[in-house]
C-alpha cells in the first residue's frame, strides 16, 4: 500500500477510504505481534442513546435504537472514556421487535447522598467500517422515571372520593424519604370534561366521575412523569372500592383494570 509512511515504531496511514478499512496485523520475527482495527471516525448524533432510573437503586438502563451498528458497548467512568484496560465494559441484549440494544448498568453511588459529581457514561460502536464513540455525563436524577403507581384503594366520603396511590414496586425506600407526587386525571360524569390534582397521597377528587387514571414523579427534584396507569372505570351509583394491587394485571405502560362493582 503506497500511502504509508513508517516512523520509528508509528505507522501512518493516509487517505483512508473504505477499501484500506479492516484488520491490520503487525508482524514481528515472522510472527504476528498485534492486531488492530483501522475504521473511519463517525461523527454522528448521539440521540440513539437514551438512559432512564427507575429509583435511585444501583441500576438504571440504557436503550441504543441504531441498529446500523452490529457490536455496541457501553461503559461508565473515565477509564472507559480513555480506553484503557480498568474498564469494566457493558453488553447489550436485543429487542427482538425493533432491532434495538437494552444495557443494565451498575453504579456505586449512595442513593441517600447528594450527588457531587456527574456519571459518565461512553458508548463506542462499530459497522465493521465505521467507528463512533461518544461520552455523556449526567447526574442519576437527570434520568429519574418510576414505573407507573399502583391505585391501591378509592373511598367514598360526604362531598368527595378519596383516592390512596401506592409507589411502584421498583421505587427506593423508604417512601418517606424518597417522597413521590402523584397526578390523577378524571373524567367528570356530569360534561364529560377531563381535569387533574397533583398532589401526594391520599388525594381527594370530585365523587361525580367515570374513570380515572395516576401518574408520578420525584417530587423533589421534579422528574419525568412515570406512564399513565390504565383507566380505572368507576360506577357512579357505587363509587369506588377497594383495588387490590394483587388482582390487577400490571405491565409498566397498560394496566388490565377490571370494572369496579
Amino acid at each position: 500500500m503506497k500511502d504509508l509512511d513508517k516512523n520509528d515504531h508509528s505507522l501512518l496511514v493516509k487517505g483512508v477510504g473504505e477499501p484500506s478499512l479492516g484488520e491490520y496485523i503487525c508482524w514481528h520475527g515472522g510472527e504476528s505481534a498485534s492486531v488492530y482495527l483501522l475504521l473511519i471516525d463517525e461523527e454522528k448524533p448521539d440521540s440513539f442513546l437514551s438512559c432512564r432510573a427507575k429509583s435511585y437503586n444501583c441500576k438504571f438502563t440504557c436503550t441504543w435504537s441504531n441498529s446500523s451498528y452490529h457490536v455496541v458497548r457501553l461503559g461508565l467512568g473515565p477509564h472507559c472514556r480513555k480506553g484503557n484496560d480498568l474498564c469494566h465494559w457493558f453488553n447489550g441484549t436485543v429487542n427482538k421487535q425493533d432491532g434495538s440494544l437494552h444495557f443494565e448498568l451498575y453504579h456505586s453511588r449512595s442513593p441517600y447522598a447528594e450527588e457531587s459529581t456527574m456519571l459518565e457514561l461512553t458508548a463506542e460502536a462499530t459497522d465493521g467500517y465505521f467507528f463512533f464513540k461518544r461520552t455523556m455525563k449526567f447526574h442519576l436524577r437527570d434520568i429519574i422515571k418510576p414505573d407507573s403507581p399502583h391505585i391501591i384503594q378509592c373511598q367514598e366520603l360526604d362531598h368527595s372520593l378519596n383516592v390512596i396511590v401506592k409507589p411502584p414496586l421498583s421505587w427506593s425506600k423508604p417512601h418517606s424519604f424518597f417522597a413521590l407526587e402523584h397526578e390523577v386525571e378524571y373524567q367528570s360524569a356530569h360534561d364529560g370534561n377531563f381535569e387533574s390534582v397533583k398532589s401526594t397521597s391520599p388525594m381527594q377528587i370530585p365523587k361525580m366521575i367515570t374513570k380515572l387514571r395516576v401518574r408520578s414523579r420525584d417530587s423533589l427534584v421534579q422528574s419525568a412523569w412515570s406512564h399513565w396507569t390504565g383507566w380505572t372505570n368507576v360506577k357512579t351509583q357505587v363509587m369506588c372500592q377497594s383495588l387490590l394491587a394483587s388482582t390487577i394485571s400490571l405491565t409498566e405502560t397498560q394496566w388490565n383494570v377490571p370494572y369496579v362493582v
